[in-house]
């Protein structure tokens, strides 16, 4: 998962600054896709399940969780499915594996969740550390290349924070 919030860091960070992205993370989101496909068809992974909150009341039933989860996990293919790097031909037994996994309903499905919540990831981090990555952007501008303890002290003065997320409120859902 962590590759997969990393390849659509760029994507992510298109958003955040301009608003738009542009045809250069044409190879992220392809190499995003074939890890995507790859993780569902070839190692057997799924989504992890999503935690949500019960609410203040305290009479939220299982159901009632199960719709949430449901809705949140739709919410992710869909957003996945528009960044999903489509293949042509291959079907279910073609040669190409991952050309199989996205031309199978269910497994496609799976590997539109992964991407979706990566992406959703990757737009929070960075909107929450717009400040800290612009400053890290700078330095590698004003330095033209960082190189290990370099690079370490950078990104550790940037004080990046992970962002809470809670895919039950709108504010959540960046739009692509």
């Amino acid at each position: 998962m962590a590759q997969l919030i990393w390849a659509l860091g760029a994507m992510a960070a298109e958003r955040v600054f301009y608003g738009e992205n542009t045809t250069g993370v044409g190879g992220d989101v392809q190499s995003a896709t074939a890890r995507a496909a790859w993780m569902v068809g070839a190692c057997g992974m799924a989504p992890e399940q999503i935690e949500v909150n019960g609410g203040s009341n305290g009479r939220t039933t299982k159901k009632t969780l199960d719709e949430r989860r449901e809705k949140i996990s739709k919410r992710f293919e869909l957003i996945g499915t528009q960044i999903m790097n489509r293949t042509g031909d291959g079907g279910p037994l073609g040669h190409d594996p991952l050309s199989g996994v996205l031309n199978d309903r269910d497994k496609r499905s799976l590997a539109a969740q992964l991407l979706g919540h990566a992406y959703v990831t990757a737009h929070a981090l960075i909107a929450q550390n717009k400040a800290a990555v612009e400053k890290i952007a700078d330095a590698l501008i004003e330095r033209r290349e960082l190189f290990g303890d370099e690079l370490v002290e950078i990104l550790e003065s940037a004080k990046l924070k992970a962002p809470k997320l809670d895919f039950t409120k709108e504010a959540t859902w960046p739009v692509l």
